[in-house]
């Protein structure tokens, strides 16, 4: 696969150059730092060995960042590019032609979620989870880090979350080379109270060393055998917004109500049809039934059990729910 780089602008001016084509799974980029320094985040893949294709695949005789970026911003010509002939396209935020990409996670900011975490709230954290996330963790309003050995999973809220986070390379080693580490990791992560999720960061089935018999068996276990939650992330950035996500949900709740049902017809016979069909037991022809009957939904909630086993298709017990249901109080 040719060398793409794609060029990605955050509404903030921040600017990364992405590159994918490379001989591994993670995400690569490049971000301009002081000077005429080029900052590269390789992962496994290291960045001397980024630096030498991308020099290689260009003619070029050193990382100049002016020049990658008038690369990226080249068109991709029209028709099949020779063999040897490396890739270039622009990829704006947004613009991800049907799924999205590690560079549209770039954008998400926790403190920006419908919902945010609305009180402080400390996270125990692994100390050996990468820094860069910590500190991203830290400039998420009223959530404190506090970094810790953890013997059980990398991300904890005591008693009631832990969270393991797995980049794709470390996923391939810790099931086929370090003693299946992950079951290990995640067994223990069942022994604790509260919800376990273990955080899949990175592209799955991009990789070869884990056939897709070995991909499902895998999820498949963690999932209905040992009761973990397995979650895609795209990005580390994306692995912390989920992270606030979780935090938010699990000790806060979603901060909102989730409707029971849809939304009601307009017209207003239809709405009082649509009403009584809420009732437990009442399918949409006796909702009908009982509108016919009685006239109205109001005459229904005001009917007494006797009345409304009146009518056809409701006993004594579902008289007694409808009744109930109207006398019934609000939640405490």
């Amino acid at each position: 696969m040719p060398i793409r780089l794609n060029l990605w602008t955050a509404p903030t001016g921040l600017e990364r150059i992405y590159i994918s084509g490379l001989n591994t799974t993670e995400k690569v980029w490049l971000q301009k730092g002081v000077g005429q320094r080029i900052n590269i985040t390789s992962g496994a893949l290291g960045s001397a060995a980024v630096e030498r294709a991308l020099l290689d695949a260009y003619g070029l005789e050193r990382l100049d960042w002016d020049q990658l970026v008038e690369i990226a911003k080249t068109p991709v010509p029209r028709g099949k590019p020779p063999a040897d002939a490396p890739i270039v396209a622009t990829v704006p935020f947004g613009a991800n032609a049907g799924h999205w990409t590690a560079a549209d996670a770039e954008a998400l900011d926790a403190d920006t979620m419908a919902h945010p975490i609305p009180e402080p709230t400390t996270l125990l954290v692994d100390h050996r989870e990468p820094a860069e996330l910590k500190e991203r963790l830290r400039q998420i309003h009223n959530l404190i880090v506090q970094e810790e050995q953890l013997e059980v999973g990398d991300y904890v809220l005591p008693g009631i979350l832990t969270i393991e986070r797995k980049t794709i390379s470390d996923l391939v080693v810790s099931i086929t080379e370090d003693s299946r580490r992950l079951f290990h990791q995640t067994d223990a992560m069942t022994m604790v109270p509260g919800s376990s999720v273990l955080l899949l960061e990175g592209d799955v089935y991009g990789q070869q060393r884990l056939t897709l018999p070995n991909i499902a068996g895998t999820l498949s276990y963690l999932a209905v055998i040992q009761g973990v939650s397995v979650l895609p992330t795209l990005s580390l950035p994306h692995s912390v917004y989920m992270i606030a996500k979780l935090v938010r949900h699990r000790v806060y709740g979603l901060g909102y109500d989730i409707p029971l049902r849809g939304t009601a017809p307009k017209h207003a016979s239809k709405a009082a049809a649509f009403l009584l069909e809420g009732l437990p037991g009442v399918s949409a022809n006796l909702a009908r039934r009982l509108l016919r009957h009685f006239g109205s939904a109001q005459a229904v909630a005001n009917a007494t059990e006797a009345e409304l086993r009146a009518v056809e298709g409701i006993g004594p017990s579902k008289a007694k729910a409808i009744v109930e249901v109207f006398a019934a109080s609000s939640d405490p």
